[in-house]
């Protein structure tokens, strides 16, 4: 895992977050070591090379998540090796034009399932490098972002849009309910740790169902009576 020149500022608009122009220090070999150790310790192997997160996006994702925000990363940059390639990826959507029309707009993102994977797999390993997100509680999010895509193979751009803004921002919302739940006396959720929730969190993301009926399910039945289709 290559690190930075000791020293060097990097932003998360390249790293994590194409909307955040805030900056963090590259990683230290004493960083670097660490995220390795963490990995190896969950998994007992390194992380395949074409999964390796980079040093300088672990750290990104670690000052992130460390400043109590979401465990989000932008798939429009993310990927294996910190490829520059992939900032230029696009996906295309369909957005409502009022009327009962949709306009096709390309956005940056992965472009199909398969890609998304990829980087995916890659945000597995930085989570486990950092410790913000158990591997059990990734896969069964993993999983049923598989099962919306068997059930809408053709709305991807309803998935994946619906899964972004689920990371960025409505997991934290997830997160902001247990916290009352739990002060209004209610149990906490099956592996809750309020200073390390986000494991419990995602659990809970995967298994909202109202929240995906209501940006995929009930998003792809219009869509698809409308015709499946936008003017570019």
């Amino acid at each position: 895992m290559a690190v930075g020149v000791p020293g060097t500022k990097h932003k998360q608009s390249t790293s994590t977050d194409q909307n955040d122009e805030s900056e963090f220090l590259a990683p230290t070999r004493a960083e670097a070591d660490t995220y390795s150790a963490n990995y190896y310790a969950q998994k007992h192997h390194n992380p395949d090379p074409e999964e390796e997160a980079g040093a300088v996006q672990v750290k990104g994702f670690d000052v992130r998540v460390r400043a109590n925000r979401t465990p989000y990363v932008d798939m429009g940059i993310w990927g294996p090796f910190h490829r520059k390639v992939l900032r230029a990826i696009k996906f295309r959507t369909f957005i409502p034009a009022g009327d009962g029309t949709y306009i096709q707009k390309e956005v940056p993102g992965p472009s199909n399932f398969d890609q998304y994977t990829v980087m995916w797999k890659v945000f597995v390993v930085a989570c486990l490098m950092t410790r913000h997100v158990a591997d059990f509680a990734l896969e069964i999010y993993y999983k049923n972002l598989a099962k919306l895509m068997r059930l809408w193979p053709e709305a991807w751009h309803l998935v994946y849009e619906a899964d972004d803004n689920m990371r960025a921002e409505h997991i934290e919302r997830i997160r902001r309910k247990v916290v009352t739940d739990i002060a209004r006396g209610e149990a906490p959720p099956d592996d809750w740790d309020a200073a390390h929730p986000w494991t419990a969190c995602f659990v809970l993301a995967a298994n909202s169902k109202d929240y995906w009926d209501e940006h995929v399910k009930e998003r792809a039945v219009a869509w698809h009576a409308h015709g499946g289709h936008g003017a570019p």
